[in-house]
């Protein structure tokens, strides 16, 4: 598939597999679907800064105050949170446990519950700061919150970034597979 034709549909879990080269365009472009498309979402940032991302979404003439985002990048790099609305901040991407919570209050302010995206911009970032088995339970509890909700979910990863048999039980949990090559 190439970056234009994401899809996705009322409800369920993607595990979007990108080339590295295109990774952060998938994820650009997904938001953008999402926003033209009126829904409201989470977008879990742990290979950048959310403001960063904001930037780039806003290039694109996506409002983000529409948004909520779960930024695990900028108190570790600077020592300190921001402090922009709709922003979330972990200390680092590897407490799973503080990005959960943030999920949990970032669903909870969400009015429109049936147009609810959650979009974790980086399964292979979150296997650098963590045991595979840990990010496979907390993708686990992901997923359950995304089909509770009756939300969509899209999991997006570098391709070959990630161990075979941890990408099999990733996908084991999925609805679909979506692959992007340049």
């Amino acid at each position: 598939m190439t970056i234009d034709t994401i899809e996705m549909d009322n409800s369920g879990v993607v595990l979007a597999i990108a080339d590295s080269a295109i990774l952060r365009t998938c994820v650009l472009k997904s938001i953008q679907k999402i926003y033209q498309e009126g829904k409201t979402g989470v977008i879990i940032s742990l290979s950048e800064p959310q403001i960063i991302l904001k930037k780039a979404l806003e290039k694109n003439s996506v409002d983000t105050s529409t948004l909520f985002f779960i930024d695990g990048v900028t108190e570790s790099a600077m020592g300190k949170a921001g402090t922009e609305e709709n922003c979330f901040y972990v200390n680092k991407s590897s407490d799973l446990t503080g990005i959960g919570i943030a999920i949990t209050k970032a669903m909870a302010l969400i009015e429109n519950k049936e147009n609810m995206v959650i979009i974790l911009d980086s399964v292979s970032t979150l296997l650098i700061y963590n045991d595979p088995n840990l990010i496979i339970r907390f993708l686990h509890m992901l997923v359950n919150k995304v089909r509770l909700n009756d939300a969509i979910g899209v999991l997006f990863s570098a391709k070959n970034a990630i161990d075979p048999i941890v990408t099999a039980q990733i996908t084991a949990f999925s609805d679909s597979v979506m692959y992007f090559e340049k």
